[in-house]
């Protein structure tokens, strides 16, 4: 969703459970502005091997210390995120950069 808004961006499947720190962490690190954009809330189902999205975050983190976590605005309903942003609520790239950090 965020590409076809011009947003450079990578994405992995899993309902935000996952982030690949080895193959982006050092891609990552070198790019001065890094924003990550989870979905909101951890309302999905508990499964005994896959992490908390709040989990999740907190490694990627760790592992892209110089980036900053975007909050969805509450419109986006307590799970929802880029799509529900700019597909369901019909918001712009401008919406979307007032959301970011510094601006």
């Amino acid at each position: 969703m965020l590409e076809s808004q011009g947003i450079p961006a990578i994405s992995a499947s899993g309902s935000g459970r996952f982030f690949k720190s080895r193959e982006w962490g050092p891609l990552l690190q070198r790019i001065s502005e890094v924003v990550l954009a989870y979905r909101r809330g951890d309302r999905e189902e508990r499964h005994k091997y896959l992490l908390s999205r709040g989990e999740v975050r907190r490694r990627a983190r760790r592992t892209v210390p110089h980036a900053h976590l975007l909050q969805w605005p509450a419109a986006v309903g307590s799970d929802g995120g880029a799509f529900v942003f700019f597909a369901e609520n019909r918001r712009t790239i401008v919406d979307f950069e007032r959301l970011l950090p510094d601006s």
